[in-house]
């Protein structure tokens, strides 16, 4: 096995372990709402001056309605596609040579690697984020197209920003507006990258801004 193929395996290992906590975290969640959902059927009871046994009679169809959820939830959520993510590191890399292969994965799995991920809280359902810098390699898992894995060499110029959206969520007339906030690098290369669709510069969109900022601090001391 080359130490390409060992990368390409470490890194499919990596995204299916966040893909298994993301599904275990899920069922969880849908676990705790079968005693969630009868303990508020009952307090509301409670609170509309109901009878013990009203109220007893509405933790039970709480109950039978968290049940109804939970299986809802163990029927819809499976474990995430990770296979969009091989396949991505693979086309990017597929312009290198196997030599320059060869470099990147050793590199990338070497102790003297910085390594950054995002081990806080997610805002989506299966999000990630990560970014391995060497002193000729950068791997990026979080970015509007893609993983990105390109060489150091190659960067001009490193930008960042911090852009937002909003929407509205809710039913049955509450509706409350949410902003979301993203922080991002902006690479732009020398020459057109052929790993990129022809693009001269790529995007990485993060949720944690002190990830941003270690990312862009650790490329700034390996370049200099």
């Amino acid at each position: 096995m080359t130490q390409y193929e060992t990368w390409i395996d470490k890194e499919q290992q990596w995204i299916e372990d966040i893909a298994r906590r993301d599904l275990k975290r899920n069922r969880i969640f849908a676990l705790l709402c079968v005693p969630a959902c009868a303990l508020a059927f009952g307090l509301i009871n409670l609170l509309c001056g109901g009878s013990i046994t009203e109220v007893l009679r509405c933790m039970m169809y709480g109950l039978i309605f968290g049940a109804l959820i939970l299986l809802i939830t163990l029927l819809c959520v499976r474990k995430a596609n990770t296979a969009a993510y091989i396949d991505g590191l693979k086309k990017q890399t597929a312009v290198f040579s196997p030599e320059q292969r060869e470099d990147m994965a050793l590199q990338l799995m070497s102790a003297d690697a910085v390594c950054i991920q995002n081990k806080t809280g997610m805002s989506n359902a299966f999000s990630y984020e990560k970014a391995v810098i060497t002193k000729d390699w950068f791997l990026s898992s979080a970015s509007e197209c893609g993983p990105l894995v390109f060489k150091t060499e190659q960067i001009s110029q490193v930008l960042t920003d911090t852009r937002s959206f909003s929407y509205r969520a809710g039913s049955n007339g509450f509706r409350v507006r949410i902003r979301q906030y993203y922080y991002t690098i902006e690479f732009r290369f020398y020459d057109k990258n052929p790993a990129l669709s022809d693009d001269a510069e790529a995007v990485i969109a993060l949720n944690s801004k002190e990830l941003r900022d270690q990312i862009v601090a650790a490329l700034q001391n390996i370049r200099s």
